[in-house]
């Protein structure tokens, strides 16, 4: 015989199965956004490299690149420039 507990403790659980693949979900439609930009990024921190503006990959400039992309290599390259670092 089912009993009121039986029946709750179904329902939380169907809740708790419906929410984890909501996450799920979530997550990867983030990464499927952030790993065409975190790509480019890298992509363009060897060109640039390649073509005699030489960036030092260290911790920073890793977390830079992996973080922001594209961006990043821009905000590196900025930094650079006008401050002589890197």
């Amino acid at each position: 015989m089912i009993t009121f507990v039986t029946m709750s403790f179904a329902m939380i659980i169907l809740f708790c199965v419906v929410a984890i693949f909501k996450m799920i979900n979530d997550i990867r439609k983030n990464v499927f956004l952030i790993l065409p930009n975190l790509i480019l990024g890298g992509a363009l921190y060897i060109l640039l490299n390649l073509f005699g503006i030489s960036i030092s990959l260290n911790v920073l400039t890793g977390t830079l690149i992996t973080l922001l992309g594209a961006s990043g290599v821009c905000l590196i390259v900025l930094l650079k420039v006008i401050f002589k670092i890197f």
